[in-house]
């Protein structure tokens, strides 16, 4: 592989409710889902990256088995397709349940590329002006950010919380960084051990997420939550989703696309109501 590949990595699951016309995020932490994220969701990140090269990784967490028409899909439009059964567990400590974390770390080891854009199922992502991208390369490239992640209401952070005020974390609904900046043994002892990893990287509050420890182990200057910018791309999360929406905007010129997310408002933190 050429050393300008960008691993558009994409964390996907199975949980019940995948198949439902409609679904939201009515709970801290349990995003939308639908069987759309599988195909018509990796599409659309996929597209997002045209004109640079790019492998597309996935990482499926099955709840409920995944249909073979749906798996010919996934076959189809990816370069890496995991399909991990679900499990509570991994040898770690047992303050926080961490498998998740697990599954994005085991998701982000399998990138080959210079470059990983990490992406959760229930992110969208347009681009109506592709140097947004050069944009990222430089800036990662020449070290003036670690992280770069989805458009904020209050870039260049995430959030208005003095409770992070020494630290931001890389959020995994969407972050671009290099791959050399994941330091996976490092990653993996934060994660097995909450004394070592908050003795060597005090904060004010304690998020053992792997995100949290991403954005820990670099600097808050590092991590960065560009503008919103709806004229050159939209990156957001799906509050509320109907299926059949994404295969609808992906066949839309960007302006539809444009009009509808703004029509509908992005918000807290990042989120739109796809119905």
């Amino acid at each position: 592989m050429k050393d300008n590949v960008i691993s558009i990595v994409i964390n996907l699951d199975t949980r019940p409710g995948i198949f439902d016309e409609f679904t939201t995020a009515e709970v801290m932490l349990k995003g939308t889902r639908s069987i759309d994220f599988l195909t018509d969701g990796v599409r659309n990140k996929s597209k997002f990256f045209d004109g640079y090269e790019k492998e597309v990784v996935l990482f499926v967490d099955t709840h409920e088995m995944v249909p073979p028409t749906t798996m010919k899909e996934m076959s189809d439009i990816a370069d890496v397709v995991v399909i991990s059964r679900h499990a509570e567990y991994y040898n770690v400590c047992d303050l926080y349940p961490k498998h998740n974390d697990i599954r994005y770390l085991q998701a982000l080891f399998m990138a080959r590329g210079k470059y990983i854009a990490h992406f959760d199922a229930d992110t969208a992502a347009f681009c109506n002006d592709k140097s947004v991208i050069s944009d990222w390369i430089r800036d990662v490239d020449c070290g003036k950010y670690d992280y770069i992640s989805y458009p904020s209401h209050w870039s260049p952070v995430a959030i208005d919380d003095p409770d992070f005020s020494d630290y931001m974390w890389a959020s995994t609904r969407f972050f671009f960084c290099r791959r050399d900046i994941l330091k996976f043994d490092e990653i993996i002892r934060c994660l097995s051990d909450n004394v070592y990893l908050y003795e060597k990287y005090p904060a004010k509050r304690h998020c053992p997420w792997l995100e949290h420890i991403l954005g820990l182990m670099s600097s808050r200057e590092k991590v960065f939550y560009p503008k919103i910018e709806p004229n050159r791309y939209l990156i957001f999360s799906w509050n509320g989703y109907r299926r059949g929406r994404l295969a609808e905007m992906n066949s839309w010129e960007y302006s539809q696309v444009q009009s509808f997310v703004m029509g509908k408002g992005i918000n807290y933190p990042n989120d739109v109501d796809g119905r």
